[in-house]
């Protein structure tokens, strides 16, 4: 059985549009879930927002928790690991195809987050993973689905490839 929970009151929030939510669980039995928000997509003032809901049932208000550059921001994912820290990884960019996947850590659920870094340093158009968590297999290779969109200026000319990026440590050095 579903049932739907708001986490935050819409009439008292410093945005206008939110999107593309993703959630894990925190060490203590709570949740912690992103989404990006701001005035509306694409929009250069559109950032990873974030709250955090304890074990009995309140959720923190929601806050900024991943701001690179002036550009927008997009898609987050998140992912605990079996140590417990937590993986944030999201988009910055215009648009698709000129994506930058940026990726920041907690090591205490979600209080205090790490600088955002590039994943892969110099890659357009976007690796890791877009807006699904990864996978992880019995021998402990991280698994992110993920794809490349290019596109002229001719609707025509658009072009999605897809692909899977993989990190045999964890997620310590960037995807291959």
């Amino acid at each position: 059985m579903f049932t739907k929970e708001f986490l935050f009151d819409t009439s008292d929030v410093p945005f206008a549009e939110c999107h593309a939510s993703s959630l894990c669980r925190t060490a203590d039995g709570g949740w912690y879930v992103v989404w990006f928000a701001g005035t509306h997509e694409r929009h250069p003032d559109v950032r990873i927002w974030g709250s955090q809901r304890s074990p009995d049932g309140v959720w923190s208000a929601p806050k900024v928790v991943a701001a690179y550059g002036s550009e927008a921001h997009w898609n987050p994912v998140l992912h605990r690991d079996n140590s417990g820290r937590l993986h944030l990884w999201f988009k910055v960019g215009a648009n698709v195809p000129v994506w930058r996947t940026m990726v920041q850590t907690s090591e205490n659920d979600g209080r205090s987050w790490s600088r955002p870094t590039e994943l892969v340093v110099g890659d357009i158009g976007g690796r890791g993973p877009v807006k699904n968590p990864i996978l992880v297999t019995r021998s402990g290779v991280w698994l992110a689905g993920a794809s490349l969109e290019t596109a002229s200026d001719e609707a025509s000319d658009a072009k999605w490839d897809v692909f899977v990026d993989r990190s045999t440590d964890h997620g310590i050095h960037q995807m291959d």
